[in-house]
């Protein structure tokens, strides 16, 4: 029990399957006192003699069939069994004991249920173990098939760790050479910022400014068809410089850290609506605004999404019999809540809506609808920065929704 026990504590610090054998063999040989120990696997249908301690030399490094040996014959059955004389055993080809010194053998599998191999001890003269002695070799090999069973598990662990570990720092590079490249964007973006707020700006407005000159000192000097053409150069100046500043507003919404706190968006719809109304008076539109819209998030930012979505609706409203715009939420989850604004202007073709979130996409001319063009750009900026989604659902002259959802 000594051995057993000193046994049990080496097998625990076993760190592979060589080592296990090379402890296993001398302690079965020990414990039972024989001639000899084979240390038996398995490896599909047939036997591999892994290794032995023995008097001289047996099968080490051989392979049998299941059918042709033994030890095939007790992992087959999943039992142990005694053989006093092998060459009156059936089960026993005596042809592979001709050339050796075994007479006896005791037969125990490694793990009962779908045995993994087998521990053999040998006698040179005729020999019948103890009922005690067979368990001892039988506890030896049931702590021998957990702690292969335990090196196995580990080993497919330490498999797993170093292939998460790999994967993590693949990620690691990944994320490092994004981090550098988006280092280097940003760089780039503050230079072409700077470029469009300099270099670009410089140049239209002294465009802007002499053309400007001309028409109003010298207007006597030029006739209608000049006029015409300066005022085109002003109006196309004017409108790239508006161009200009809505891009540096869209950069500034991305650089700009977000404050967190609550926000009424029926407050600020009702004061957008009022300020659009005050602007134009003889406007009739019908406006509904539901109440306690309310959310979390940056107040300033999001009063600008509503300022943007509002401004649309009242536009494209503009030209119909009755103008509606409709303020709302449309659903509610444990993760978010989905508001709207709708109306019931020109609408257009919804297959196309994605494009709208682009800079200076259009659906209609500047002619029938003024406007930059990046409105809904923004908007998605800032709804994304918030961890939200925005989608748009139109009809052609019968209106469009637009759908923004926030977390709670």
């Amino acid at each position: 029990m000594e051995k057993l026990v000193k046994t049990m504590q080496e097998l625990s610090m076993a760190d592979s399957l060589d080592q296990i054998m090379s402890i296993v063999k001398i302690a079965a040989r020990e414990l039972s006192v024989a001639d000899g120990v084979s240390f038996v696997l398995r490896e599909a249908e047939q036997c591999f003699y892994a290794d032995e301690s023995t008097i001289s030399p047996l099968w080490k490094g051989k392979k049998l069939p299941l059918t042709d040996c033994i030890a095939g014959w007790s992992i087959i059955n999943r039992s142990s069994t005694v053989i006093e004389d092998v060459y009156k055993d059936e089960r026993i080809k005596k042809d592979l004991y001709k050339n050796t010194f075994v007479r006896s053998l005791l037969v125990i599998p490694v793990k009962t249920i779908n045995p993994i191999g087998a521990i053999i001890c040998y006698w040179a003269n005729y020999h019948k173990p103890t009922i005690e002695k067979i368990k001892i070799i039988q506890a030896l090999a049931d702590i021998t098939a957990i702690t292969i069973e335990n090196i196995r598990v580990y080993s497919i662990l330490e498999t797993h760790v170093e292939k998460r570990t790999k994967e993590l720092e693949d990620a690691n590079r990944k994320l490092e050479l994004a981090n550098q490249s988006l280092a280097t964007a940003n760089q780039d973006l503050e230079a072409f910022s700077y470029t469009l707020s300099h270099d670009l700006k410089e140049p239209l407005n002294i465009i802007n400014g002499f053309s400007r000159v001309v028409l109003e000192k010298h207007t006597d000097a030029l006739d209608d068809k000049a006029k015409n053409y300066l005022t085109r150069v002003c109006n196309s100046a004017e409108r790239m410089n508006l161009q200009i500043d809505t891009l540096l507003d869209l950069h500034k919404l991305s650089e700009r850290e977000l404050k967190q706190e609550i926000v009424d968006l029926s407050e600020i719809s009702k004061e957008i609506i009022f300020i659009m109304k005050e602007n134009e008076p003889t406007r009739q539109v019908k406006t509904t605004i539901e109440k306690d819209l309310i959310t979390k998030g940056d107040k300033s930012l999001l009063y600008l999404v509503m300022q943007n979505l509002l401004s649309n609706a009242w536009k494209y409203s503009s030209k119909s019999a009755e103008s509606k715009i409709k303020v709302g939420v449309s659903s509610y989850t444990e993760k978010d809540k989905t508001f709207f604004v709708q109306d019931n202007g020109v609408g257009f073709d919804k297959s196309k809506a994605q494009t709208l979130f682009s800079p200076f996409q259009r659906m209609h001319s500047q002619k029938d609808f003024p406007g930059t063009g990046v409105g809904l750009t923004s908007v998605r900026r800032i709804i994304t920065r918030h961890g939200g989604k925005i989608w748009i659902d139109s009809i052609v002259d019968k209106g469009t929704t637009v759908y923004f959802s926030l977390p709670k």
